[in-house]
């Protein structure tokens, strides 16, 4: 079952913005550009949606590639760096229409109502396209907004077909992933 940290939501929103939004998450832009080439074998070419997309590193695999992409990100300063479509805001603004491949990696666990997400994404996804969702694996939460998750199971959005899952049990970058198809 995942794990949450019951501190201040001031508290919190200020460490996700200025400590992991800002600075941890420019140490792992190779895993998440990993992720997306990895990503890429299911999606081909077809339009992409990188939900919290950070520094946008998997965001520019996909462009590389030649993928129509929309990076989301609630961080204006880290959408500033990215070289396509850019909508500033959280991923439930984001998901009330539907949307085509969605790659989402390492950043559901800094959504404590991450269910609602996850429902979203099954409600939203076309049929026919796909979701990449990673999490970090034996994390602790570490702010009201953190989740810790404890299997791929707890990452499947409902509506959506199981089609590949796995754990990396890299030191540097432990995760749990999914890839669904609606």
């Amino acid at each position: 079952m995942a794990r949450t940290l019951d501190i201040s939501e001031e508290e919190s929103i200020q460490q996700n913005l200025n400590e992991w939004c800002y600075e941890v998450g420019t140490h792992y832009e190779e895993f998440s550009r990993k992720a997306a080439a990895k990503f890429i074998k299911y999606i081909g070419k077809k339009p992409v949606v990188d939900l919290g997309s950070g520094d946008g590193a998997g965001a520019k695999v996909f462009i590389s590639n030649g993928n129509p992409t929309t990076a989301v990100d609630i961080n204006p300063e880290k959408l500033s760096k990215i070289e396509a479509t850019k909508v500033n805001t959280d991923f439930l603004s984001f998901l009330t229409k539907p949307v085509d491949n969605i790659f989402c990696h390492h950043a559901l666990e800094h959504f404590v109502n991450y269910q609602e997400v996850l429902d979203r994404i099954g409600k939203h996804l076309k049929k026919g396209c796909y979701a990449y969702i990673a999490v970090p694996k034996g994390d602790d939460p570490h702010s009201v907004h953190h989740v810790a998750f404890e299997s791929c199971g707890e990452l499947i959005p409902p509506n959506t077909e199981l089609i590949e899952y796995g754990e990396s049990d890299d030191s540097a970058w432990p995760e749990f992933y999914v890839v669904v198809r609606k």
